[in-house]
């Protein structure tokens, strides 16, 4: 024969388990409270834009996800919670026309900023939600 308070608590238990699970995803997925602040800036490699490519901001204590933006024509435009960030830039561009192998395969691109730049990074940006928003990086080659 079963207890009806134990029912209840089970109840209370699963609905408790499942709230604290929601508020556990809500956070994992940015969809909690918005502190983020917008920030935008130009990547350039050897005095040139970056044509396309991936910018990225990774929290140097390690608490929170990485965030980051697209980089398109030299320019991004990001979301970011603010604190210290160490910034990684991935940048592509076009194949030049003698290495691409056929047209059924598409545009081919190639990855031409250096791993000193992403995976090796040793840039940072201080991200502030007060004052300029702007952060330009202007990588010069090794």
């Amino acid at each position: 024969m079963n207890n009806p308070g134990s029912i209840a608590t089970d109840k209370s238990v699963r609905f408790s388990v499942i709230a604290l699970l929601f508020a556990g995803m809500s956070q994992f997925c940015g969809c909690g409270s918005d502190d983020t602040v917008e920030i935008a800036g130009e990547v350039t490699y050897d005095g040139e834009p970056v044509p396309q490519g991936q910018i990225s901001f990774v929290p140097v204590d390690p608490v929170g996800p990485p965030e980051g933006a697209v980089i398109e024509d030299g320019r991004y435009t990001a979301r970011v919670t603010p604190g210290r960030k160490r910034v990684k830039i991935r940048g592509s561009r076009p194949l030049p026309e003698e290495r691409q192998t056929s047209p059924e395969m598409g545009l081919l691109y190639e990855d031409f900023v250096p791993s000193l730049y992403n995976d090796e990074s040793t840039l940072t940006a201080d991200v502030t939600a007060e004052a300029d928003r702007t952060y330009d990086f202007h990588l010069p080659p090794p």
